[in-house]
């Protein structure tokens, strides 16, 4: 037994000194197997039990110890190399791996990790101790989207299937070990990306993504990450110059701070808010700054043909994974002392159903003599005009507000627009509201399907 416990503790030879054959008098015990043929050098496929086997001999401790002591590496020096396939995702591709064991400076253990493959490049370098104390390094990692983003995604997420990424993911980082405990940071930029889902009609492109890791080997990010985009576009709107600002921790909860982006040709930014992956689920408000009214009508269903000027406001918004994006309370309207234009689809009686042709000024029982005294009504071709789209309206107060749910009575969209013709003087003013009752969605991109009345002084 004294002897056996010897031969697996005293580990002062080097490898080119180890080997199965007997023991010689002042040369230092034999392992009970060769180097080579623990790690399969020169095989296609080392086996588990003799890699496991070296392993053990690297890490294995003094028998009998009161205390479990302190990991003991020996100085190794030669190479071990193999190829490794995912079984759980097959489409990945094969990756090529090598480690180098060295003896460097000052009785360091020099451990050299490399990993290539169609998309993938890895260099990792360890300078540890005997006591598995030292440091580490992660030198160079680029992952290429394409190939591992492809390959995973489907498997995790089947809605993925079909959606093309580009781009490539660099990584960097360094640490310390302590007796084989392993901590440190990575930093990590998404360069060149881009997303695309043709089946769908929704893409992003010029992504970028910038962030570190510091609590490794925990996933919690060290100060904010930074994501942005170029451009973005799906269901007829197009957005560009994204910014997003978040962090998450060891639990995975993400936290956004800033979100904004140009959109309408205005500014939109959310208010910060926080997803629980235990509960996913977003409330924010969206602020809306200078949107372009001639962008917001190609939204709405076809009750304008032009529309010119700039609305701001507030929304609430929901999502949940059952139930997507979901609008609450909001309002939208033009700023003080800034002016709209707005020309209406032809709509015949949108607005001259709600005056007389006529002016009476007689009793109508004065018979002959009340028609006689009754003149066209001034205001009446000037309004015809305006609702058949001949004439434009200029808008000094136009606001939206928005009530999903409904107000007491019953109404989810309430607009109020004041303004007066464009040319001529015989109308002052124009003031006509529009009421929606029914969901939002039948109105929003989908045509006038609620039932809109409307008011007009």
């Amino acid at each position: 037994m004294v002897r056996r416990r010897q031969a697996w503790t005293d580990f002062s030879a080097p490898v080119a000194a180890l080997g199965s054959g007997p023991q010689r008098e002042g040369r230092a015990p034999a392992w009970p197997f060769s180097f080579r043929q623990a790690f399969g050098l020169g095989e296609a496929r080392p086996s588990l039990r003799r890699v496991g086997l070296a392993l053990a001999c690297v890490w294995v401790t003094a028998a009998g110890a009161a205390e479990p002591p302190a990991p003991f590496l020996p100085p190794l020096t030669g190479e071990v190399s193999g190829d490794f396939r995912s079984l759980e995702f097959p489409g990945a591709p094969k990756l090529h791996w090598k480690v180098a064991l060295r003896t460097g400076t000052a009785g360091q253990r020099v451990a050299d990790l490399t990993v290539e493959g169609p998309g993938a490049r890895l260099a990792v370098k360890a300078q540890l101790d005997a006591a598995a104390n030292g440091t580490w390094e992660l030198a160079a990692a680029d992952i290429g989207l394409p190939e591992f983003v492809a390959a995973f995604a489907p498997t995790l997420a089947p809605s993925l299937a079909g959606v093309t990424f580009t781009g490539h993911l660099v990584l960097t980082g360094a640490g310390v070990v302590e007796h084989g405990d392993w901590r440190g940071r990575v930093h990590f930029e998404l360069r060149d990306g881009a997303v695309r889902d043709d089946a769908n009609g929704w893409a992003v492109g010029g992504l970028t993504l910038r962030g570190d890791l510091g609590q490794l080997p925990g996933l919690a990010s060290d100060g904010p990450v930074f994501l942005a985009f170029r451009e973005a576009k799906g269901a007829g709107v197009a957005a560009r110059d994204g910014e997003i600002e978040f962090q998450f921790d060891a639990a995975q909860s993400v936290s956004v701070r800033r979100a904004t982006c140009v959109l309408l040709d205005g500014r939109v930014a959310l208010a910060p808010f926080t997803v629980n992956p235990a509960q996913p689920e977003i409330r924010t408000t969206v602020e809306f700054t200078d949107l372009e009214l001639t962008r917001i009508a190609n939204l709405l269903p076809p009750v304008l043909t032009d529309a010119q000027g700039r609305v701001s406001g507030r929304m609430a918004m929901t999502w949940t994974p059952a139930g997507g994006w979901q609008p609450g309370q909001g309002r939208l309207q033009i700023k003080s002392g800034e002016w709209a234009s707005l020309k209406l689809s032809p709509q015949a009686g949108f607005l001259t159903s709600h005056v007389p042709k006529q002016l009476a000024l007689l009793p109508s029982w004065l018979g002959p003599l009340a028609r006689a005294f009754s003149p066209v009504n001034p205001a009446y071709e000037t309004l015809r005009a305006i609702e058949m789209g001949e004439t434009r309206l200029e808008v000094h107060t136009l606001e939206v507000g928005l009530q999903p749910e409904g107000d007491p009575n019953g109404r989810t969209a309430r607009v109020v627009v004041i303004g007066r013709p464009a040319t001529g003087e015989v109308v002052e003013s124009v003031r006509f509201e529009i009421n929606v009752v029914g969901p939002l969605a039948d109105v929003v991109r989908m045509g006038w399907e609620g039932r809109i009345n409307a008011h007009t002084r």
